[in-house]
C-alpha cells in the first residue's frame, strides 16, 4: 500500500478550503493513522509528501482548525512558534500566574523538596553534592534549581523574564 495525497483526501470530508480527516484521532483530536505497524500525525505524513523539513519541528495547520489535513494548510513549526501560534488563535497569554498553579498542583503531588528547601538550595554556598545528599535529591535537580531553570519563585517580580 502506497500513501499519497490522493489515499489522504479520500479519508477527509471537504470543508470550505480544508480537508477533515474523518478517521481516527488521538484524545485530543490530532488526526492519525497506520503506516505499517506504527501509528503516525497524518499532518506530518501530508507535511512529508509536501517536501517540507519536519525534522524537530511541530507540523500544524494554518487554518487553525485540529482536524486539517490539507496540503495547503500545513505548516512545520518549531515548539516556540508553535506556542505563539496558540497565543495567537486562543488569545490566552501564558501567564505567570496559571504557571504558578500547575507547578504548585504537580509540587504538592509529587514533589520531594518544599518550598524553604528550593529557597535554601537557591541562597546557600554550600557545594551541590552536599545540599543534595543532604536533601536526598540528585546533584543535577539543585544545579537546575539554583541555575532557576526548576523550582521557579513565581513570586520574585524577575521570575518570568527570559523565561516562556
Amino acid at each position: 500500500m502506497t500513501i499519497d495525497l490522493t489515499y489522504i483526501h479520500n479519508r477527509c470530508k471537504e470543508d470550505g478550503g480544508c480537508w477533515i480527516w474523518q478517521q481516527a484521532c488521538t484524545s485530543n483530536g490530532t488526526p492519525t493513522m497506520h503506516v505499517g505497524p506504527k501509528m503516525i500525525a497524518v499532518r506530518r505524513v501530508v507535511a512529508s509528501l509536501k517536501g517540507l523539513n519536519i525534522e524537530g519541528k511541530v507540523v500544524t495547520s494554518t487554518c487553525g482548525d485540529n482536524r486539517c489535513v490539507c496540503p495547503d494548510h500545513a505548516i512545520a513549526v518549531t515548539k516556540k512558534r508553535m506556542a505563539d501560534l496558540i497565543v495567537e488563535r486562543t488569545g490566552h497569554p501564558y501567564k505567570l500566574a496559571r504557571r504558578k498553579k500547575i507547578s504548585d498542583t504537580a509540587r504538592a503531588s509529587r514533589g520531594k523538596l518544599t518550598a524553604e528547601q528550593a529557597q535554601e538550595i537557591r541562597v546557600s554556598s554550600e557545594p551541590l553534592k552536599a545540599i543534595s545528599d543532604r536533601l536526598g535529591i540528585a546533584k543535577s535537580t539543585a544545579q537546575k534549581i539554583r541555575a532557576g531553570e526548576a523550582w521557579k519563585d513565581y513570586a520574585n517580580p524577575f521570575a518570568g523574564l527570559g523565561a516562556r
